[in-house]
């Protein structure tokens, strides 16, 4: 039979019988038989196969679609609701463009987003922070300059005045030169309380801004030899074209280190000298005093401001030549470039 090669045989006549066979084996294999299942259907059973595929075909036909727009919604609804999400974070991430690291992302719910919500605010709170330390460093930062400010304008000033007062008074011992010694002391206090009242209302304008280095150095020099007789000769080879910071800072190094010399060099001359070499600018204050060991430690806040205003230009230093009795020089190097 044709079940002997065939683990199940189906066959249908046309009367709508299907005959089912099935083998039956004995127990060492071989073929005992077949056993044979006739089913007759009072329909067509080919017509009736027919008739299932043309229905479970047009239930497609009208459930993909269907299922295709709720897709669609579906998706659109998520879309929308993602960026909702992404427009906070925008927001938030313009106001750190802003400065403002004080908003933060809204928390999202969706799993994708909530790690990158996460992850921003924690570098918002980080720069939160950052901000907030460099404050704290830039006021330190301004304190010192207003320290260095005051010591290097007010306070040499307020020296002078107390060396003018010490000259009238032992001239009015002598009774009758006391005018001629009290000749600066208006021009002093005037320019004290200028530079005090400039610090006090943090302008940071300088009356002399706009004038170039070379003119504020002579006006500088001049007014010194006029008060303290220290005469000076002043050396420029070539008009140096500085930005307004470096020429400040030049300016105050060499007026602590001419304020030095009348203070404790017993000089009687004192020459100050800028260049531009291939090395870069060279800023030099010499004198003609006493000297000292320059081995030795000589602690005091003139020599630290004049490092730090040193250390301001770009690749500056400071160094310091002396020997007893032979004078001291004060040279600044710094990387030179024109400004723009």
């Amino acid at each position: 039979v044709e079940a002997e090669h065939n683990a199940l045989a189906l066959a249908a006549d046309a009367d709508g019988v299907l005959a089912v066979g099935v083998p039956l084996a004995r127990l060492d294999g071989s073929l005992a038989g077949t056993a044979r299942f006739m089913i007759r259907a009072d329909f067509d059973l080919t017509a009736a196969l027919r008739w299932t595929a043309l229905v479970v075909g047009d239930w497609l036909l009208l459930t993909i679609p269907v299922a295709l727009l709720a897709a669609a919604i579906s998706t659109a609804v998520s879309v929308r609701a993602a960026r909702l999400e992404l427009n906070g974070i925008s927001t938030a991430v313009n106001a750190w463009a802003q400065g403002d690291f004080s908003v933060r992302a809204p928390l999202s719910r969706r799993g994708e987003l909530v790690e990158l919500s996460q992850a921003l605010n924690e570098m918002a709170e980080g720069l939160e922070e950052l901000v907030a330390l460099r404050e704290q460093r830039l006021l330190v930062r301004e304190r010192n300059r207003l320290a260095r400010e005051l010591h290097d304008t007010v306070r040499q000033q307020l020296f002078g005045l107390s060396l003018k007062a010490a000259s009238a008074q032992a001239n009015l011992r002598r009774q009758g030169t006391s005018a001629a010694a009290l000749d600066g002391f208006q021009e002093l206090i005037q320019s004290a309380q200028s530079e005090l009242q400039r610090l006090i209302d943090h302008t940071a304008i300088d009356p002399d801004e706009g004038i170039s280095l070379n003119d504020r150095l002579r006006k500088l020099l001049a007014r010194i030899e006029r008060q303290y007789g220290l005469r000076h000769e002043l050396e420029v080879a070539a008009p140096l074209s500085l930005e307004a910071e470096q020429s400040t800072e030049l300016y105050r190094i060499v007026q602590e280190a001419i304020s030095n010399v009348v203070r404790h060099a017993e000089a009687r001359q004192a020459r100050v000298s800028i260049k531009a070499t291939n090395a870069g600018g060279v800023l030099a204050i010499e004198d003609d005093g006493r000297g000292f060991d320059s081995g030795q430690r000589h602690a005091g806040f003139g020599l630290a401001s004049m490092r730090a205003r040193a250390a301001a230009l770009p690749r500056g230093q400071l160094r310091i030549h002396a020997r007893p009795g032979q004078g001291t020089r004060v040279e600044v190097v710094w990387q030179y470039r024109e400004a723009a």
